[in-house]
Parts: C-alpha cells; structure tokens; sequence
C-alpha cells in the first residue's frame, strides 16, 4: 500500500508529528516528496520517523532540499531513516551543496538493507570539492541498483572521471542520461563505465525518464564499454508495444500474433516507459 504525506511543510511541532502517527500500519510505499523537511527541527524528525511503520520498505524523499541541511544534521537524518527500508528515492535534493566527505557520511548512515538508490537530479558533478569519488566509496555495498540521471556527469574531466573508477563495484542496475552520455566524448564513456565494472543492467533514459529506443540504448552501453549486446527483434517489439500501449489496435492482439508471443506482449503492455525506481 503507498501512502503520501503532503502539507508538512505548513506545520510544526505536534501536527508535524501527528501526520506520522496516521500512516497505516499496512503501508510499503511512503511518500513524503515536496515537505521541505530540511526545514523540520531535529527533534521532531527523530519523534516523527519512530512512528513510521516497519512495513514500509519503499521511501521518497523527492525535493526536500536536504542538501542545504547542516552536515552534521544530515546524517542524523539518514540515521533516522527505518531499518526496514530498502529503497530510497532522494532525486532532487540539492546534494551538490555538500562536500565530498559530507556525503559520504550521509550514504554510511543509510539503512543496512538498502538496495535500491535514486540520487538522480542531483548536480553531483558540482558538488562543492568535487571529491566525488570519497562519497561514492561510502554508498552501502548493499545497494544494487542506482540511478545517477541528470547529475551533469558529461562535464567532469576525464581525470575526475577516472578518480572514480571501480567506485561502484556492487552496483549491478545503474541508470543514465542519454543527453549525458551523448556529450561525452569516447574516453570519458569508457572511464564512466568503469566506475561500476561489475553492472549488469544498464537504463539509457531521455530527460524525461522514458527510456530510449533498443538500438540507441544497445549504442550508447556499448560506448560505455560495460557489456557487449545486440537489440533483440524480440526487446524492439517489446518496446513499440510498451510505447504504444493505448493503441486501438493492440486490444486484439491476442487475435493477431501467434499464441506463443502472447505471455511476452502481456509482459510488454505491463510495463512502464520510465525507468525509474
């Protein structure tokens, strides 16, 4: 069950820590986007995050400004987080406001079980020192699966790039920009590539997060040096149906194409053009 606070950044004190208290008990997905909760006294963070539910596994944290929290107020905060939760969105949340090892002490505090991380829209590249490399080292080892979007990744130096290779070696999911990817030059493909050597997914998405065409995605990872794959007829099927899904004509499919194709046109329609998690 997903359930989202909303209003929190209107309130303080005692409605601030009510608003946790009403969260179901059956709750897994808790959003909390847009609450400003950068602003929000330590204290009733600490009151506030008790009360959330040991269901939830899934937690957004979207636009709350939690790169302009005090360092040592932002580790608390992650401190805070459930132990139970397993994924964490944090996309636009200002990070580059923080020094390298700021961040690093803000990624050590994530829960144990974290296995999915959405930092993107982030401006990571500029973040204050630059020492991009000290926070990625400190993102749990228990994270598979990362989305790095819109951090500006085509503007750092061949040699910062290189500073971070095999950074992220557990990370085997990992999405990118394709209007990043596309500004780079070879090298810094190769270099990026490198910095999670051991991935086995690779999202190519547009700055909408709709996921790009199986031969341009097939293009852009093979740059990267991370994977060598030929797009399927099969995967660009798959993607003409999931772009596609509203069409008329694809409510008779059943009827059209062989029976042995229906589980994977069912599996199609099912999906999401984003690749967001």
């Amino acid at each position: 069950m997903k359930y989202r606070l909303t209003g929190l950044e209107k309130v303080s004190g005692a409605k601030f820590i009510a608003a946790f208290a009403n969260i179901p008990a059956n709750t897994t997905i808790l959003d909390a986007d847009k609450n400003r909760l950068s602003h929000k006294k330590i204290v009733n963070l600490v009151q506030a995050f008790q009360l959330i539910p040991p269901s939830v596994s899934v937690f957004s944290l979207v636009d709350n400004d939690l790169g302009n929290i005090e360092a040592g107020k932002l580790q608390q905060f992650a401190n805070l987080i459930p132990r139970e939760v397993c994924s964490i969105n944090l996309e636009k949340n200002k990070l580059f406001h923080k020094r390298g090892n700021e961040l690093a002490s803000f990624f050590a505090a994530f829960p144990p079980n974290l296995t999915k991380l959405n930092l993107s829209h982030n401006q990571l590249k500029d973040i204050k020192d630059g020492n991009l490399d000290i926070a990625f080292r400190a993102i749990p080892q228990s994270v598979r699966a990362l989305n790095l979007c819109k951090n500006r990744l085509h503007l750092l130096s061949l040699d910062k790039l290189n500073a971070l290779s095999n950074t992220l070696p557990h990370i085997e999911t990992i999405v990118l920009s394709s209007n990043e990817i596309k500004r780079m030059s070879l090298e810094q493909r190769e270099a990026l590539g490198a910095v999670f050597p051991n991935v086995k997914e690779v999202y190519i998405v547009d700055n909408k997060g709709q996921k790009v065409s199986p031969c341009l995605e097939t293009s852009l990872i093979k740059s990267l040096k991370v994977r060598e794959e030929v797009p399927s007829l099969l995967g660009i099927a798959s993607f003409f149906v999931a772009k596609n899904k509203q069409h008329p004509q694809l409510r008779d499919y059943k009827q059209i194409i062989p029976e042995d194709l229906h589980d994977t046109v069912d599996h199609a329609l099912s999906l999401s053009p984003t690749a967001k998690f």
